[in-house]
C-alpha cells in the first residue's frame, strides 16, 4: 500500500463526509416536509431554506464520483456495474426532487403531485444510499478477479435494509436541525420537536445496527475495535448526538446543528476506519477490492493531487460564498411566487 493510495482513500472519505453533512440536511428537509410543513406558507418557507444551496451541495456527489473514477477505477467499475439499478433510482429521485423544487420556486402554484415528488425524491435516494453503504460494510458477491457476481435482490439484505433505515434517520435528523436553524414561527417550533425526536431515534438505531454489525462475520467490526481511530469516530458520533440534545435544551440552534453535523462525520468515519484499506469487501471467498488493488497508477494519483489542490478549494470557496449570501433565517412569507 503506497502513501498516495492511502492519501486518496482519506480524501475520498473526507469528501463523502462533506457531502453527507451538506446534502444530508438537504435530503432531510425533503424527508420531513410532510411532517414539518402543514400550510402552503410553511411549505414555501421550508423549500426556501434549501433552494439557494441544494445544487451546490450535490456538486460534492459529482466530485466523489470523479475521484472514485480517476483514483480507483477498479472499484468504480465494480460498484457502478453492481449497483447500476440502485444508482439509477438514486439519480431519478434526485432529478424528480430538483424538478419539484424548481417548479415550486417559480410561478407554478404548489400541487400535491410536486410535493409528493419532493418527498419521494428525498426518501428514495437517502434509503438507497444507506443500502449502498450497508453492502460496502457487509460485503458483496465478487469473483476471483473482483467483478460483481451478485444480483439486485442480494443487495437488499437485512443488514443493508437496516442501514437504509439508519440513513433515513440520520438525514432526517440533520434536516430537522437545519430547519430549526433557518426557520421562524410555528415551523421553527415544530422543527425543534422533530429534531429532538429524530435524535433519540438515531441513537437507538445506531446502537441496534452496531450490535448487528458486531455479530456479523467479517473484518469491519474487528478493525473498529483494534484501531484507536475507530473508538474516536464512534465517540464522535455519540458526542454529536449528545451535543445536539444538550444545545437543544439551551435553545441554541446553531450548536444543535453543529452537533448533528459532527454525528454525521462520525458515522462516515465509522465506515472509513472500519473498511480501510478495503473499498469493496467480498463475500464467499471472492477477491475484495482494496485501495492498492483498485487504484490507478502512481503518475495519475500524483497529477490528481495537483488537480485536487486547485479544484477542491475553489468548490469549497464557491459553496461558502453561497452560504454567506443566504445566511440567516427565512422569515415571513418567502414564497414570492
Amino acid at each position: 500500500m503506497s502513501g498516495l493510495q492511502t492519501t486518496w482513500f482519506v480524501i475520498g472519505a473526507a469528501l463523502v463526509a462533506v457531502y453527507a453533512v451538506l446534502d444530508g440536511f438537504d435530503l432531510g428537509i425533503g424527508i420531513l416536509s410532510p411532517i414539518l410543513a402543514r400550510e402552503d406558507e410553511q411549505r414555501a418557507m421550508l423549500r426556501h431554506t434549501v433552494s439557494p444551496v441544494w445544487d451546490s451541495n450535490e456538486v460534492w456527489l459529482i466530485i466523489i464520483g470523479g475521484v472514485l473514477f480517476a483514483a480507483f477505477p477498479g472499484a468504480y467499475a465494480t460498484i457502478l456495474s453492481g449497483f447500476y439499478l440502485v444508482f439509477m433510482l438514486v439519480f431519478f429521485g434526485l432529478i424528480a426532487r430538483a424538478t419539484a423544487l424548481g417548479l415550486h420556486y417559480g410561478s407554478v402554484a404548489p400541487s400535491r403531485r410536486w410535493r409528493t415528488a419532493f418527498w419521494a425524491g428525498s426518501v428514495i435516494p437517502s434509503f438507497l444510499l444507506g443500502i449502498t453503504v450497508g453492502n460496502l460494510v457487509r460485503g458483496v458477491g465478487l469473483t476471483s478477479s473482483g467483478d460483481f457476481s451478485g444480483s439486485l435482490v442480494s443487495l437488499f439484505n437485512p443488514f443493508s435494509i437496516g442501514m437504509g433505515i439508519l440513513a433515513l434517520a440520520l438525514f432526517a435528523n440533520q434536516g430537522a436541525a437545519w430547519a430549526s436553524l433557518k426557520s421562524t414561527g410555528e415551523l421553527h417550533v415544530r422543527s425543534v420537536r422533530v429534531r429532538r425526536a429524530t435524535g433519540w431515534a438515531l441513537l437507538a438505531l445506531f446502537v441496534l445496527m452496531t450490535a448487528y454489525a458486531a455479530g456479523m462475520t467479517g473484518t469491519h467490526a474487528a478493525n473498529m475495535v483494534r484501531r484507536p481511530l475507530g473508538w474516536v469516530v464512534v465517540l464522535l458520533a455519540l458526542a454529536g448526538i449528545a451535543c445536539q440534545q444538550f444545545f437543544a435544551l439551551r435553545g441554541d440552534d446553531r450548536g444543535a446543528f453543529a452537533g448533528a453535523s459532527a454525528a454525521m462525520v462520525g458515522f462516515v468515519g465509522i465506515w472509513a476506519v472500519g473498511s480501510y484499506p478495503v473499498i469493496v469487501p467480498a463475500l464467499d471467498g471472492g477477491a475484495a477490492l482494496t485501495a492498492a488493488s483498485a487504484s490507478a497508477g502512481s503518475g495519475t494519483l500524483k497529477v490528481m493531487v495537483v488537480v485536487a489542490a486547485l479544484g477542491i478549494p475553489v468548490a469549497a470557496a464557491s459553496a461558502l460564498v453561497v452560504y454567506r449570501v443566504f445566511r440567516g433565517r427565512v422569515d415571513g412569507n418567502p414564497r414570492g411566487e
